[in-house]
């Protein structure tokens, strides 16, 4: 994960804890090589979560984190997600990234090209 954000998502899962709910992060950042494998998994169905394509995703620049939470505790977990500066979409509850990450995008390929 960027540097500058993990430690909004050590908050996250911080507060998460301090009111009994337990995350667990299944996955941070991703090469485009596995952002095409889930992408062509839920693309056939196999998948139930939603995968952009590769450059798409917020995770090919670790802008992002996925995690999950009992049922029951993923409504306040999503409230904290939010809370904490995350966005989190309405269909891609496992999901959080940075708000407006696209807006980023252009000069994250810039500095990777150096």
């Amino acid at each position: 994960m960027d540097s500058n954000l993990r430690p909004y998502a050590e908050y996250a899962l911080k507060v998460a804890r301090f009111y009994g709910i337990s995350p667990t992060v299944t996955s941070v950042y991703r090469g485009w090589a596995l952002q095409q494998q889930l992408r062509d998994r839920w693309l056939a169905g196999l998948s139930r979560w939603p995968a952009n394509k590769p450059g798409d995703s917020a995770h090919n620049f670790g802008w992002a984190f996925d995690s999950v939470v009992e049922p029951e505790d993923q409504a306040n977990w999503d409230a904290i997600r939010r809370w904490v500066g995350w966005e989190v979409l309405p269909n891609d509850e496992i999901h959080a990234q940075l708000p407006e990450w696209r807006s980023y995008r252009t000069s994250a390929f810039q500095t990777n090209k150096r």
